[in-house]
């Protein structure tokens, strides 16, 4: 027993963090071998990607376990979950029942009562040891015990959980409810939409002075290709990082820029079935025609949303797998849509945050709103977070 008790370390009193977030976050940092993670709860996206700094450390490669109960799924961290199918060095188990909460970081390993949730670690108090790193063995018996119990998870079986599912995510980030401990930067606000213009608008100019590769398209397209190129396929200079972080990268510079125009527009040749110079065209020839004035009483909401489901680069991609369609259909009529689309189409770039942050449409939110945009006015590029993003790793205070 004595044996037991030396190798677990009280977090508050015999290291440098004062509570379990902190030091989570300073061992997550630096993985490179391993990081392994059970929790019956899971969070959101945001809080997977901030706390470990996943796009940090993705790039060595780690060995991803994550085990969990997928009872306790919702379309708030199903993107989560799928990370740890879609990484070929990454593996997701779940198993009924579930109570034990295990993050080991390489040779750190953290027994805590907080599970993966934005309340477990900024809001509840919770209670945490971290174990010896020389004792290692000890904490890998642990997790291997619980790991070896579970049943893998392929995509189709997180697809029949998903759609199941009655599990109510009541943990989810809530800016009305006070943590009890700092939250990162990554929550910091956006800028209004008159400065990401200005930023979008310099980045086009520099950009064109490299020369385009789509004549036939508009250059925004060509732009949010790129800017979608630097989040989700670039392996030198993916733009990750910043996607929940409010900063911009110290690194930025003309010779950056170049190296990621020339590295993307070589590689957009090679994949033109994943990208080409006609679906963002298409996306908006169907957004016009939808939105047209003489639709307006002639669209029915299920058009409504089979157009959003189909056409608008977001979450919305995957819509059936949260049942989205049919929410959005029962909680929205097709000309109060059609009225406020119009009203959004018709506002001043300074306007626009004030309509997007105060939709009054149900289950679309900001970035599917300015994605909209986007496609429906000549004279305002697409928005999302991957734009952001990219802006942010190429110097520009988005």
């Amino acid at each position: 027993m004595a044996n037991i008790e030396k190798s677990l370390i009280d977090l508050r009193t015999k290291t440098n963090f004062n509570n379990i977030e902190t030091y989570v976050r300073e061992h997550a940092q630096r993985v490179d071998s391993r990081l392994w993670i059970a929790s019956p709860y899971i969070g959101e996206e945001w809080l997977f990607y901030s706390l470990f700094q996943i796009s940090k450390i993705k790039k060595h490669k780690p060995n991803f376990k994550l085990l969990t109960d997928i009872n306790n799924i919702s379309y708030r961290n199903y993107n989560v979950l799928k990370f740890f199918i879609e990484n070929n060095n990454a593996e997701l188990r779940t198993l009924e029942h579930l109570h034990s909460k295990i993050y080991i970081m390489d040779n750190y390993p953290v027994i805590a009562s907080a599970n993966l949730t934005y309340y477990g670690f900024y809001v509840n108090f919770e209670s945490a040891v971290a174990g010896d790193n020389l004792d290692i063995e000890r904490y890998e018996q642990l997790y291997n015990e619980h790991w070896n119990m579970g049943k893998t998870v392929d995509e189709d079986l997180l697809k029949i959980a998903l759609e199941n599912s009655t599990y109510q995510d009541i943990e989810a980030y809530n800016p009305n409810v006070k943590p009890i401990r700092k939250l990162p930067k990554e929550l910091t606000e956006k800028c209004n939409y008159e400065q990401f213009l200005r930023e979008f608008n310099k980045l086009s100019e520099k950009y064109l002075s490299y020369g385009r590769i789509w004549e036939s398209t508009s250059l925004k397209f060509e732009i949010d290709s790129f800017l979608n190129y630097l989040f989700h396929h670039s392996e030198s200079h993916s733009s990750q990082e910043y996607y929940y972080i409010n900063e911009i990268n110290p690194m930025a510079s003309d010779l950056l820029l170049k190296q990621c125009i020339n590295e993307f527009q070589e590689w957009v040749v090679l994949e033109t079935t994943w990208d080409n110079e006609t679906i963002r065209e298409t996306y908006k020839n169907n957004a016009l025609s939808i939105f047209a004035e003489e639709n307006s009483n002639n669209v029915t909401i299920e058009d409504i949303a089979a157009f959003l489901s189909n056409n608008i680069n977001t979450y919305l991609t995957n819509a059936a797998r949260f049942n989205w369609s049919q929410k959005f259909i029962e909680k929205n009529n097709s000309q109060n849509v059609y009225n406020f689309i119009m009203k959004l189409k018709n506002s001043t770039p300074k306007d626009i945050d004030k309509l997007v942050k105060k939709s009054e449409v149900a289950y679309m939110g900001e970035s599917t709103l300015q994605e909209l945009l986007g496609l429906i006015r000549e004279d305002l590029p697409i928005r999302n977070e991957n734009t952001n993003a990219g802006l942010r790793y190429l110097g520009y205070n988005v």
